[in-house]
């Protein structure tokens, strides 16, 4: 797998955390609950992103 098909899945689990975040703020779910659940929310992104890239995320490393 090329560096850059990585680099973009990180990039893209990054920016739909990003949009989760400013969407579930916008339909006014409070800041704290949302900055609250954000690092478990991106723990799952990364994990499911690193699933996926399988032994290219260790050589990344």
């Amino acid at each position: 797998m090329p560096v850059t098909t990585a680099v973009a899945m990180i990039s893209a689990a990054r920016n739909a955390l990003i949009e989760e975040h400013s969407r579930r703020i916008d339909a006014g779910e409070p800041v704290i609950a949302v900055a609250a659940e954000a690092p478990e929310r991106t723990g799952r992104s990364f994990a499911s992103v690193e699933h996926g890239l399988g032994d290219h995320a260790r050589k990344l490393r």
